[in-house]
This record gives C-alpha cells, sequence and structure tokens, in this order.
C-alpha cells in the first residue's frame, strides 16, 4: 500500500495543529514539515499544502517516526504545492477520497466550510494520493514550544547497519536505516553542475585550530565505560537549531559505577548547544550564567544490593538505548554486578546478575550529587527491571528491534536472550529464546539484529561476538545457529580471533558492522568484524591483528540459511606478550553508500611492527564466483595505512564513528579517541585516500582517552551560536580537574572546530 505524504510549506509562521473531525479525516504525523501529532504547535504556512508522494509500508503509521520515511527518499520525488484558500479562516484541514481533495477550513466562531478540489486539479498540479487518507491540519497560534524536526536518537548502535538500496528505505521496519539512509542522502546532495553543497555562515572561514572544548560536565565517580557510548535525542538532522532545542535535545550517560545517595549513575544533560569559543551558544541564557551544558535529569538507578546496600562491583557497563517517539520518553540500558552476595530484582537467591531496565524519565529531576530515584521521594519517573541472568553483562549492549519492540542482549554466560515488550508493552523475558551461543562463562559483544524477506521467505538473523574471537550468526526465527556453506547443518561460528598471546586471548568484544543491499543482492548479508589476534597468527611471541569479513547466505525454505568467512586482511602486529590489545568497531566510508568499489572500510589497527595505533583503509571488489557474484568483498590488495600515534603502552582505538556533514570540508570524518598514554580525541579526513594525519595536528588530549563517540547533526545555525549545530559527544575514560576536582567528564565538541 502507498501513502501520499501532505506537508504543509513553511512560511516562518507558526500554527497550532487542531483536531480534525474524526470521520474520513486523518491525522498526518508532522512537525516542522514532518511530523506533528494532535495538538502540538508546528511552523507552517497559510494554508498552503505540499505533497509527497512516496512508496511506504502502511503499517509504519504506527510509528512516530514512520513519516521520516517520506524525507528519506526526498530526492527521488517531486515537490508539488496546491494552495488552499483561507481569507479569514484560522484552521486548514486536507484530505482526499475517490480522487476528489476537500479542504475543511474553519473560523473562530466556530463556522465551517468546505473547499472542493477535483481531481483533474489534482492531477494537473501532480497532487495524486493512493489508498490512504491523510490529513493535515493548521491554524495561526502563538510561538512555538517544541523544536522543529522528527525526534531522532543516535546511539551505538546506529553506526553498526549499513543499508544501501531504495527498496529496503521502502520497506525498511528499523529506523536505524532510515536515519542513516537519510543522513547520507542529505551528505551526497549536490549542487548543479554536480558540486558537493558545503556551507558555513557568511564571513565564516574554516577553523584549523586546535579544537576547544563547548563545555565539560562533570559526571562525578561515574564514567561511560570504554568502548560504549552515550545516547543522544535530537531535532531532526536538517533541521535548523533554535532555542527550542535547548530544552528538548539531550544526550544520556550511562555510568559504570553503582547508584548512591550522592551518586547518579544515569544522566541526561540538555542546553547542548551552549559555550563561548568562538562564538556564544545559542542556549547560553538558559544555563544560569555557566555557558554550558545543564543536567536535566539525574537518577540513582542501581536496584541490586548487597548486604541491603547497593553493590560495590557494580554499575552499567554498556551502552544505552533510546525509544523512538517525539521525545525520546525512555531509556533501556542495562545493570551489571559481579558480586557474589548480590541481590536481584525478581530472583531467589544471591550472585552475580544482569538487570534491563526501561526508564521514563521526566524532566528536571535530580542532580548528579544528588539523584532521584524513580518512583520514590516524589520522582514522577519510573522504572521497570528484569533480572535476566545470572551472570554479569561488561560488554553486551541491548540491540532494540523497534519494529517487533523487542530486544536482544547477551550477558557473560556466553547467552543471547530476547527481551519482548520494551516499549508499548511489560518487558518480559522470553525463556523459550534463551539460547547458550558461547561455550562456558564467556562475554558476548552487542547483538546485531537485521531482519526482511528473501524469495518471499521472512529471515531474522542476530549476529553476535565472543571473547574466545568467534563470530556467530543466529536465526532468531528457528533459534538456531547457522554452519558454514558445505557444512549448513553444523553449527559453526567464524572464527576472528584465537590465538592466544601469552594468557591473553584477543576475543571478539565489539558488535560487527552488517552491510545488506536488498537492491542490488537480497540474498546476502556481509559483517565485518576485527580480532587484536587473529585465528590465522602461527607466531608464538606475537599474534597479527585482522578485520574479517563473513557473509551470511540467505536460502529459501526448506534448505539452511549458512554463514562463513569470505576475507580477511591483517591489520598489524597487533597483540603481543605483555601488550594485550583489543580492535573495535570499523567503519564504512560515506561514498561505499553510493558505490561500494569507490568506497572503503576504515579499521584502527596496530603498526606492522609494533602494537601501536595504526589506522587502514581497504577497498573492495567484486572477486567471488555466483551466486555470490555481487558481494563486496574486502580486497587485500587495495590497503593503505598511517600512524595515529607512536605510543605503544596499552592503546587502544574506540570504535570508530564515521559521519557525514556535507557543511564540512571535508565532508567524510572518521571520530575516535585513544586510550592509554596516547589519551587524546581524533578526527580523520577519510573523503578520497586515508589523510597522512588528523585534520587537527596531533589530535585533542582527553584524560584517558575517550568513551565511544555519537555524533548528531549535519546543520549550521545562523547568528550566535553558529557552529553549535554539529557536535560529537563522549565521557573521559579518567578523572581530571577539566570539570570539577577530580572527577570524570562528560564533554562535547564541535565537528567544525575539528575541521
Amino acid at each position: 500500500m502507498s501513502l501520499g505524504v501532505w506537508h504543509l510549506a513553511a512560511n516562518h509562521r507558526h500554527f497550532a495543529v487542531r483536531r480534525c473531525p474524526d470521520s474520513g479525516w486523518f491525522p498526518v504525523g508532522h512537525r516542522d514539515a514532518h511530523y506533528c501529532p494532535h495538538d502540538t504547535s508546528a511552523p507552517g504556512s497559510g494554508g498552503s499544502v505540499q505533497k509527497r508522494v512516496e512508496s511506504l509500508d502502511a503499517g509504519l503509521r504506527r510509528f512516530p517516526w514512520a513519516l521520516l520515511r517520506a524525507s528519506l527518499v526526498l530526492r527521488f520525488q517531486r515537490l508539488t504545492t496546491y494552495p488552499i484558500p483561507h481569507d479569514g479562516w484560522s484552521e486548514s484541514c486536507f484530505t482526499q477520497d475517490g480522487g476528489e481533495g476537500v479542504a475543511r477550513l474553519a473560523a473562530a466562531n466556530g463556522q465551517e466550510k468546505t473547499v472542493s478540489i477535483s481531481s483533474a486539479t489534482l492531477r494537473r498540479t501532480g497532487l495524486t494520493c493512493y489508498g490512504i487518507l491523510l490529513l493535515v491540519c493548521a491554524s495561526l497560534a502563538q510561538q512555538r514550544t517544541k523544536p522543529s524536526g522528527v525526534g531522532i536518537p543516535s546511539a551505538w548502535d546506529n553506526r553498526h547497519v549499513a543499508v544501501r538500496g531504495l527498496p529496503e528505505v521502502e520497506t525498511s521496519s528499523d529506523p536505524r536505516v532510515l536515519a542513516n539512509v537519510y543522513a547520507r542522502t542529505i551528505a551526497n546532495r549536490t549542487e548543479p553542475g554536480g558540486r558537493t553543497r558545503v556551507h558555513l555562515p557568511p564571513g565564516r572561514k574554516r577553523s584549523k585550530s586546535a579544537p576547544k572544548r563547548d563545555w565539560a560536565v562533570s559526571l562525578g565517580r561515574g564514567r561511560v565505560a570504554p568502548n560504549m557510548s552515550p545516547a543522544k535525542f535530537s531535532f531532526y538532522i536538517n533541521s535548523s537549531v533554535t532555542v527550542d532545542n535547548c530544552n528538548s535535545d539531550f544526550v544520556v550517560f550511562a555510568l559504570d559505577t553503582p547508584g548512591t545517595a550522592t551518586q547518579a549513575n544515569l544522566v541526561a544533560l540538555n542546553n547542548l548547544y551552549s559555550g563561548t569559543t568562538p562564538d556564544d551558544g545559542l542556549c547560553n541564557p538558559f544555563t544560569q550564567g555557566t555557558n554550558s551544558a545543564t543536567v536535566f535529569w539525574a537518577y540513582n538507578t542501581s536496584t541490586a544490593t548487597c548486604g541491603g546496600n547497593q553493590c560495590a562491583n557494580a554499575g552499567n557497563m554498556t551502552s544505552p538505548s533510546l525509544s523512538f517517539d517525539e521525545t525520546g520518553s525512555k531509556v533501556v540500558f542495562v545493570e551489571s554486578t559481579s558480586d557474589g552476595s548480590a541481590v536481584c530484582p525478581g530472583r531467589i537467591g544471591t550472585g552475580p546478575c544482569s538487570i534491563f531496565h526501561v526508564l521514563t524519565w521526566k524532566a528536571h529531576e535530580g542532580a548528579v550529587g544528588a539523584p532521584a530515584v524513580p518512583g520514590l521521594g516524589g520522582s514522577q519517573a519510573s522504572l521497570t527491571s528484569i533480572t535476566y541472568a545470572s551472570a554479569p553483562n561488561t560488554t553486551s549492549s541491548a540491540w532494540i528491534d523497534y519494529a517487533n519492540d523487542v530486544a536482544y542482549v547477551g550477558a557473560d554466560d556466553g547467552k543471547l536472550y530476547r527481551i519482548t515488550g520494551v516499549f508499548s508493552g511489560t518487558p518480559t523475558l522470553d525463556t523459550a529464546f534463551t539460547m547458550q551461543v558461547a561455550s562456558g562463562l564467556v562475554q558476548l559483544s552487542p547483538p546485531v539484529q537485521i531482519a526482511g524477506s528473501f524469495d518471499q521467505n521472512p529471515f531474522n538473523v542476530v549476529l553476535v561476538g565472543d571473547a574466545q574471537g568467534n563470530l556467530w550468526a543466529v536465526d532468531a526465527l528457528n533459534r538456531s545457529i547457522l554452519g558454514p556453506f558445505t557444512a549448513p547443518t553444523t553449527p559453526t561460528p567464524v572464527v576472528v580471533g584465537g590465538h592466544a598471546v601469552g594468557t591473553f586471548t584477543p576475543g571478539v568484544l565489539d558488535a560487527p558492522i552488517v552491510y545488506y543491499d536488498p537492491s542490488i543482492d537480497p540474498r546476502h548479508l556481509s559483517a565485518f568484524s576485527t580480532s587484536g589476534s587473529s585465528a590465522n597468527a602461527n607466531a608464538s611471541v606475537s599474534g597479527k591483528a585482522a578485520i574479517v569479513e563473513a557473509l551470511v547466505e540467505l536460502n529459501p525454505a526448506p534448505q539452511l540459511s549458512t554463514f562463513d568467512d569470505i576475507a580477511e586482511v591483517s591489520l598489524g602486529i597487533g597483540a603481543t606478550v605483555g601488550q594485550p590489545i583489543n580492535l573495535h568497531a570499523p567503519a564504512l566510508s560515506n561514498v561505499f553508500y553510493d558505490s561500494p568499489l569507490s568506497g572503503a572500510l576504515h579499521a584502527c589497527g596496530t603498526a606492522a611492527a609494533q602494537p601501536s595505533p595504526q589506522l587502514y583503509r581497504i577497498g573492495f571488489a567484486y572477486s567471488l564466483a555466483a551466486p555470490r557474484d555481487l558481494v563486496p568483498v574486502l580486497d587485500g590488495s587495495k590497503v593503505s595505512s598511517t600512524a595515529i600515534a607512536t605510543s605503544t603502552s596499552n592503546a587502544e582505538c574506540s570504535p570508530l564513528t564515521e559521519f557525514p556533514n556535507p557543511n564540512l570540508a571535508p565532508s567524510d570524518i572518521l571520530f575516535f579517541g585513544v586510550s592509554g598514554n596516547v589519551a587524546k580525541a581524533f578526527n580523520w579526513d577519510i573523503t578520497g585516500a586515508l589523510a597522512s594525519g588528523p585534520m587537527v595536528a596531533g589530535g585533542v588530549s582527553e584524560p584517558g582517552g575517550t568513551s565511544g563517540i555519537i555524533g548528531d547533526n549535519v546543520q549550521l545555525t545562523g547568528g550566535m551560536g553558529t557552529s553549535q549545530g554539529s557536535s560529537i559527544y563522549f565521557s573521559t575514560l579518567a578523572p581530571s580537574n577539566n570539570c570539577g576536582a577530580n572527577t570524570f567528564c562528560a564533554v562535547k565538541l564541535r565537528q567544525l572546530d575539528l575541521n
């Protein structure tokens, strides 16, 4: 079924959406030409209606972000406008039935009138709907109080799904796919003549100086755990930042410390677009004179107790995720404790455990040093908690299947768990699904799940790594582990890392990058995973770091789908005796999404002769025989690398975050941190060939290095706060005096300064 999506034309006037008649009139989720539920203020124009006809899955109307789909394929569609006269009338609504358009207008005195728009007029103006009745209604109103655009969370999982092809955009039920494709649509827009759009405010020169922190806010005794990431709820990615975003946009930091009466372990900051260098931020007037982000809410979310008190060896060790609704109203995160005396919610007995939490937050509750407790002491927040594993969870962030309201998550017992009713129901452990993936008490990586259909057969594949160096592919529909091409009935992982170095065996502790292009090759999914010491290493003193490409081959029933490795590329010497090195998530370049053979995969490995951090660029080729001849395969003959730092002292890169931003030049940038005695944040130009050094010489010193990094937007604002619209966020890994007395810091840096 197809939807005609109607948008109000932006005219810099503000409207409040009113309820329209129920019979035959349907509300369009719409805010600032994208999403406006009932009774929500929104800007628009005096009765002009724009229409984008998109091929959409009608079932996605139940999601608040469904109409984001209309924007994702904007460059493929024609935009037309039809004016609805509304002289003296305060409300305009539009619907279409049987080819006839009807505008309903209402005056303040309660009078109503309708204006018919013939099917001939609709055809003449290009306004044609298919199948579904939609309406937009608007009335003049006061200054809006909510920001423009669709709310889009940005979290650790956004960077782990790489989907190409318009058909998948039209049918995907994964908002990460929608958001990523939209971001790349914006990044790849060109002016006439093929010139890339690169915008800067008038008179603004590109900065080549070392970046300065917009702000650093104390997180007290807690930090985001190494290689984990905060999560950000933000305005629509291509909307301009306004003061409205100061209150609505926020970043969530899940901290690896137990919550107490004097220490929060789940913190959100807002007034993000603040600072004084090089110009004043938009949010400065709302920061009580600090010119810094402020605490939006802060909670003590610890629920495991030891001897009646909070457990000492506990915290939120993994990355949080946010709900896809208008405000990012819920947060998913996992509490972990290794204490043998821990009493965990809903479980009989004591011992280590993992607890799956869903927080429904309320603004302006708690402080970092005086947190609120959800539901207690006057708090209006609520916390739903289920103990799902009798083992800690130190590495496996929860993956949300938004379409089915399901989460997949691992624990340090080698098991993969599924939880239902995450946001819309009551979170419940699906005990019938729990699978022993890795043998024994083994850490699992965050899982990555991708679902769809091949040859009219649905599939639901979950890929997850383990600390023993294996990458597993799970058929979640049949609760089975896939086997290799030649032995599909034998459940077998792809071995990525496995060469022990001393007592250290580098595992697969980060989620793979999963690539799928159903428009070209709907049968295959590629997964890219790294290890600090590959299974093929044969030296007794040192291993060989590597990146492996594995392939899921989907087969129609009754055949079994299969999973096997198809390529491996060295990433340097890797781990050595006395020098353990874990490698983390790689990143695809933006060009890859338009042309895989012109694009590349980037990974942080080590130098060839010593375990100092090295950045690698690896190209692709179509090198397999049919039926795998359309799979882009890592090409070991297309490898280039450059040194990040010369340190050899336990320096690991965080996961790589690639961010395409057409408002910057270069327009495709990697952001990452390096820990150890390097302790810096870096940015790297990957628009074309691999640059020989970071864009900011020497990187930016951050105590201990950085957690995983998230980026937010591609927009620059005008006037005050010019460079506040595009930023990166992370926490430091060591305490310092940068944001308080010997505390960990939440940090924001502007992408523009990193240029």
